[in-house]
């Protein structure tokens, strides 16, 4: 079993073009490889680890206060939550509520964050996919062929019968534009290996670049790196929230 860490860290509030400072909050021990998936509520995290999808509450979180908000934070901690999966993988997050897509097996599962119990299971062919819930209760996840290979999606219900599909959509991928932030590199034939990794909230993006143990944070409106901070150890997976 390898032995991974989680760091938490924060970026505090402030004018872009100035700059922002970074602390180094946590650093957590945990076991395997590790896959960090949007929870949707703000101070929660999903770890994918190779037995379970487990909950990591950052501590931060802010509440309505008449016109503003007020802010809170905390000691980030595993409170203790898991869903087992063979298989763990994407993680769909919104509305108070995250889908969990397990690849092995193909079960999705939908959990309520508030008080992180099931509300939908349901199974689908096994695929490396994902499930993402609507406003109006059904599911839009993606579909393959025979061999596997992703052709598309399809609409279910939450027993997971299928009501549409759409297979005009090969790969279930896409791409806008591009902003220059760290060299070119290869990809590995080792999934596993450190890669950059990609994380957006409103308008600012934070790139992670293995090679220089560094994150940068990327202003999209002004298309260009407002901040570079060094890490302790070569980032891999990452995840941001607000709080």
């Amino acid at each position: 079993m390898t032995n991974t860490k989680i760091a938490v860290g924060a970026l505090a509030a402030g004018d872009l073009a100035k700059g922002m400072k970074h602390e180094l909050l946590a650093d957590l021990p945990a076991e395997g490889y590790l896959l960090l998936n949007h929870a949707g509520d703000g101070p929660h995290v999903f770890v994918s680890s190779d037995k379970a999808f487990g909950a990591l509450d950052l501590g931060s979180f802010s509440k309505p206060h008449g016109d503003h908000l007020h802010h809170y934070a905390g000691d980030p901690v595993f409170p203790g939550f898991e869903v087992g999966a063979t298989k763990p993988g994407h993680v769909a997050a919104g509305d108070g509520k995250a889908v969990l897509f397990d690849d092995e097996t193909g079960d999705v599962t939908t959990m309520r964050l508030t008080g992180m119990d099931a509300v939908d299971h349901f199974r689908v062919p096994v695929h490396d996919g994902i499930a993402v819930l609507g406003e109006d209760g059904t599911y839009m996840g993606t579909i393959t062929d025979d061999d596997g290979k992703r052709t598309g999606v399809a609409q279910v219900d939450a027993d997971g019968k299928e009501l549409e599909r759409f297979e005009q959509c090969p790969g279930a991928h896409g791409a806008e534009e591009t902003i220059d932030v760290i060299d070119a590199w290869e990809e590995s034939e080792e999934w596993q290996r450190p890669r950059p990794a990609l994380a957006v909230t409103g308008d600012v993006a934070y790139v992670t670049d293995p090679a220089t143990k560094k994150v940068h944070v990327v202003d999209l409106t002004g298309e260009k790196k407002t901040l570079t901070a060094d890490l302790p150890e070569t980032p891999d997976e990452l995840v941001v929230t607000e709080g």
